[in-house]
């Protein structure tokens, strides 16, 4: 006698073969036929490697409990007639049950198609209100913009990270850029999109020894759960060379400062920082090879050319004092406003030829390199007073506004003669006697407005449906030009004035879609 197992489906509501299983009677004659195959499969039909397959009687008694192999089979063995349940369980997937009769139809293969597990996220709220710490070790020293504030900020063409960067501290970027931490990982740039990211933030506190730039230098990406090389031409020369001082020396930068923090009300604080930052053994080149004083006319050793020497040689100092107010000030205002009086010099500027810096860091060569004493001077990125607000106003529920001032001090550039008066190749002298970045551009101002609004498609869930949001934005609302890149150049025409700007007024409208 031959028997078969046959799946009850309630949710189908039908009957399936399932099995075909060998009666235990010693006077059967017909063929032993093996069981049908099982398979487990998740939601794209792939095999569930070491499923837990458990087959009980309807008494609650186990049976058998096979394991389903790399392509998610199984099979059932020596199973006399009756009625039985099959649970099959794996991590992450919902738990699958199965009523099985023993029949006498003809057996096919059968397969079980799991359904992904729900994620439960559990929060408990508590009756007392959230306050502002002042506590050094609930780190507070930070500006920290999530989801909703930068929903609700004028920000140009998603650019987050531009927008962020006006809160750091120009000194602490130092010649190589900000330096930005994408989930704990440290980049180059943010590798996703303006959608994908869940906060951005500023951790002010210098005292960090998990990153290799300080806070105040570095921007910090959270996103949401769920760089090449490339070689250029290289260009050999005979009479150029390049070389490492022989006391060469590791450049390093001391960063040290003290704060006072007072809380103004239950989610405000108000924040007075002193930061210094002194910058030791940094960078800088110097042709010695470059004719000699008084009349600059012959190299000393006529079968080179430059012979450009890296050197430890750079140093740097800064000194700023931030007023930082931040938090709900008001019922309907939100947001944080800073600002900075600051000073930096240094010696490792870059030159500026045309009104172009084209040198710095460690590329940056002197304007006589036999006489150093005029390369201290203010820092190419020296402002003396900077000014920034990001806001978000609420007035009522059927729009928000979000606004965000910058002020800032203008940034110096250098006088030139325009000519190589030292015969070194490079046409970035100065006059006799005029330092470094002796001359000052205007100052920058722009004001950037937002409005928006949120059309809930269901009512009852408000944001936690499908959400539509409108946006309207104007970028330099006041249409004010902002000069850049002035020409220190005696020699132009155009010396004392500006050939570049920021961009005039710009309107963007913006769409989006949550579901």
């Amino acid at each position: 006698m031959v028997y078969n197992l046959a799946i009850d489906d309630p949710n189908a509501n039908s009957t399936f073969a399932c099995g075909l299983l060998r009666a235990r009677n010693s006077e059967c004659s017909r063929p032993i036929l093996l069981p049908p195959l099982w398979t487990v499969t998740d939601p794209h039909q792939a095999g569930v490697l070491g499923a837990k397959v458990t087959l009980t009687r309807s008494d609650g008694t186990e049976v058998q409990t096979p394991s389903a192999d790399s392509k998610g089979a199984f099979r059932f063995e020596g199973v006399p007639s009756g009625n039985y349940d099959v649970q099959i369980e794996h991590p992450g997937f919902k738990p699958s049950v199965s009523r099985v009769r023993v029949g006498n139809q003809p057996p096919r293969p059968i397969n079980v198609a799991l359904v992904l597990a729900d994620v439960r996220q559990e929060v408990t709220v508590g009756a007392e209100a959230t306050q502002v710490s002042t506590n050094a070790s609930d780190n507070l020293d930070t500006v920290t913009m999530d989801r909703s504030a930068l929903d609700d900020l004028p920000i140009f063409d998603q650019d987050f990270i531009g927008t962020m960067s006006r809160f750091l501290d120009a000194s602490s970027v130092g010649t190589n850029g900000v330096t930005l931490i994408v989930d704990g990982v440290e980049g180059s740039r943010a590798g996703v999109s303006a959608s994908a990211i869940q906060e951005v933030k500023i951790n002010q506190d210098p005292y960090s020894a998990e990153y290799s730039r300080p806070g105040r230098g570095r921007i910090e990406i959270i996103t949401k759960l769920g760089s090449a090389l490339f070689p250029g031409p290289l260009a050999v020369g005979p009479t150029n060379v390049v070389r490492l001082d022989p006391g060469v020396k590791i450049p390093y930068t001391l960063q040290y400062s003290t704060s006072a923090k007072r809380q103004l009300g239950k989610s405000t604080t108000l924040t007075l920082n002193y930061t210094g930052i002194r910058g030791v053994h940094l960078f800088r080149s110097r042709d010695l090879n470059a004719p000699p004083p008084p009349l600059y006319v012959a190299r000393p050793d006529p079968n080179l050319s430059v012979l450009r020497q890296i050197e430890s040689a750079g140093d740097l100092e800064a000194h700023s004092l931030e007023i930082e107010l931040r938090g709900k000030v008001t019922r309907y205002f939100t947001g944080m406003v800073q600002y900075t009086l600051g000073r930096a010099y240094n010696n490792i500027g870059g030159s500026t030829t045309n009104g172009n810096r084209s040198t710095a860091g460690i590329n940056n060569c002197p304007a006589n390199n036999y006489d150093l004493s005029g390369e201290w001077a203010r820092a190419d990125f020296d402002q003396r007073n900077r000014f920034s607000l990001l806001r978000t106003v609420t007035p009522g529920r059927y729009f928000k506004l979000g606004v965000s001032l910058s002020l800032y001090s203008g940034q110096p550039y250098s006088e030139t003669t325009g000519r190589d008066d030292n015969n070194d190749g490079l046409a970035n002298d100065r006059p006799l006697g005029v330092p470094r970045n002796s001359l000052r551009g205007p100052g920058y101002a722009d004001l950037d407005l937002r409005w928006s609004r949120d059309f809930f498609l269901a009512a009852a869930k408000k944001d936690k449906g499908p959400t539509v949001a409108l946006g309207f934005d104007a970028f330099n609302v006041l249409n004010r030009v902002n000069y850049v890149s002035y020409v220190g150049d005696l020699s132009s025409p155009f010396f004392g004035k500006p050939i570049a700007a920021q961009p005039p007024r710009r309107v963007q409208i913006s769409f989006r879609f949550r579901f």
